[in-house]
């Protein structure tokens, strides 16, 4: 799939300020820049440098005044779709150490107080199938219902009423 990215960053800046912009498209195994293009007026010198695990460019300038970057880029993008059913279950001691604080119990997800639930309404063992029939049990059971949720609704309590909204964007 070939996409095309614009944008346009306009920003006016009474003092002098170092700039370090971060717009451009990444060069990744399943996707392929095939041009680009990134404008800046009202800027010094600009000085390109890799990124982070060589994933794209960052540019430094100075800015001053009216200061307008425009970025233009042709993306090929070949990814594979995969559903999650047909992802493999990981023992938990191969999972990736930012996801272990995830499966603790907290005073907000009791994932505890859910054993018995699960073992009965979602019995699958073998790869992704049970995470997604998760998923949709949650889609067609629970109402996302902006209100209904604050800062000391527990997972339980959304489960009793069957309404809730995502506490934070990074676990939704």
């Amino acid at each position: 799939m070939r996409l095309l990215i614009e944008t346009s960053l306009e920003y006016h800046m009474p003092e002098p300020a170092d700039v370090l912009l971060i717009v451009e498209v990444a060069n990744l195994p399943d996707q392929r820049l095939i041009e680009d293009r990134l404008i800046v007026n009202g800027s010094g010198a600009l000085r390109p440098l890799d990124g982070e695990d060589m994933t794209g460019r960052r540019t430094w300038t100075r800015g001053h005044g009216d200061f307008r970057a425009s970025y233009r880029a042709e993306v090929e993008v070949e990814r594979r779709t995969r559903t999650i059913d047909e992802l493999p279950i990981m023992p938990r001691s191969s999972l990736p150490p930012d996801v272990i604080p995830y499966l603790w119990p907290s005073r907000y997800c009791e994932a505890d107080r859910f054993e018995a639930f699960i073992e009965r309404e979602f019995p699958e063992r073998d790869h992704g199938a049970r995470i997604q029939r998760m998923a949709d049990w949650i889609h067609q059971h629970v109402d996302y219902c902006p209100g209904a949720s604050d800062a000391t609704t527990t997972a339980v309590d959304m489960f009793v009423r069957r309404q809730g909204v995502c506490r934070a964007l990074r676990i939704c």
